[in-house]
């Protein structure tokens, strides 16, 4: 259980951190970040709202010790936001 808990807290923080970074409005109208279970392997994964009002995945990346999330969140904002 201790493991889902850290899960949902990494999760909380990594998304206190996209909203301070792009702003509660931008973030709640059109943004999305989850962490999944797949296959006995975590994924972080960054959404988008698209044209037709669905979430569209932007990026998914493996959470691994080596991973720093709010780096690679910092990456893909920008990645995504200069577009």
């Amino acid at each position: 259980m201790s493991f889902y808990i850290d899960l949902l807290s990494l999760e909380v923080d990594i998304e206190g951190y996209l909203k301070r970074k792009i702003g509660y409005s931008e973030w709640d109208i059109k943004w999305d970040l989850g962490i999944c279970r797949e296959n006995d392997k975590n994924y972080i994964i960054l959404s988008r709202k698209n044209d037709l009002g669905s979430y569209e995945v932007l990026e998914k990346v493996e959470l691994t010790d080596e991973l720093k999330p709010v780096e690679w969140i910092n990456i893909s904002l920008r990645k995504y936001l200069l577009q």
